[in-house]
């Protein structure tokens, strides 16, 4: 993987097989939002980051669990094309990692401003053994403030 943090190359890298619990720690642990899919893209939990995220934009950190993670990118509607397109790359890339196309890793940097603020974020993808789910997928999201929006 590239630019790992200390704390994510620790996790990442490791061969262990852990459990759900034993991932949801580590991942709470990390700054980057970050989701666990199972086989079929379904949301199975969400670390801290992901739910303070939620919080402090006035959504409720528990609503994403059990969402389909590809069905919320194929149903992506914006008034910007660019966004569209990227949605569907998202879902495109994270669905060979399910599937075994992609063995390594999924990356994807898109736009995700707000009204106070351009930003955008880097999506990094990689399947995961965990022993309830051999066919986990850990989905970050790390997000890069550019510039305030004027």
């Amino acid at each position: 993987m590239t630019h790992c943090t200390s704390s994510e190359t620790m996790w990442a890298h490791t061969k262990l097989c852990m459990t759900f619990e034993e991932l949801q720690d580590q991942l709470d642990q990390l700054e980057a939002t970050c989701c666990v899919l199972d086989g079929s893209g379904t949301i199975c939990f969400v670390n801290k980051a992901w739910r303070d995220f939620a919080s402090s934009n006035g959504g409720d950190p528990s609503a994403y669990i059990g969402q389909n993670y590809l069905e919320v990118c194929n149903k992506v509607t914006s008034e910007s094309e660019s966004e569209q397109r990227a949605a569907q790359a998202v879902s495109e890339g994270i669905k060979r990692l399910l599937t075994g196309t992609f063995m390594q890793e999924f990356q994807f940097i898109y736009p995700c401003s707000s009204p106070s603020f351009t930003r955008e974020c880097m999506l990094r993808a990689f399947p995961y053994q965990v022993k309830e789910r051999p066919d986990t997928v850990v989905v970050l999201h790390d997000f890069i403030q550019i510039g305030d929006s004027e």
